[in-house]
């Protein structure tokens, strides 16, 4: 009996490590998976560009694009072509974009 609760144990911790492994990855945003400055011109959803974005550092964004065009402790403005740029917006005193836009003329 106590060998058998031992087994169930064991068994349901190793489903909890495994699934808060498969958790992280998922939750997981790597550089990878950002989009070029060119696919993000081409993007019309919003929505969709900032859940590729958001929670990204604004170290990280400027790894990936180059130094933005212009720069504040609050915003970056990366000028994608001569009629698109990218606004990214970042958390207060935090360096985590939490929203962007595209803004096009």
């Amino acid at each position: 009996m106590i060998q058998r609760a031992k087994q169930v144990i064991l068994f349901v911790a190793i489903v909890v490590v495994v699934g808060l492994f498969a958790w992280g990855n998922f939750r997981h945003k790597n550089m990878d998976s950002l989009p070029s400055l060119e696919q993000i011109a081409k993007m019309e959803d919003e929505a969709e560009l900032n859940s590729y974005i958001t929670n990204f550092t604004k170290p990280e964004l400027t790894a990936a694009w180059g130094e933005p065009a212009e720069s504040s402790s609050m915003e970056d403005v990366w000028y994608i072509n001569e009629n698109t740029k990218l606004i990214v917006n970042y958390h207060n005193n935090d360096d985590h974009a939490v929203v962007c836009g595209i803004v096009r003329h």
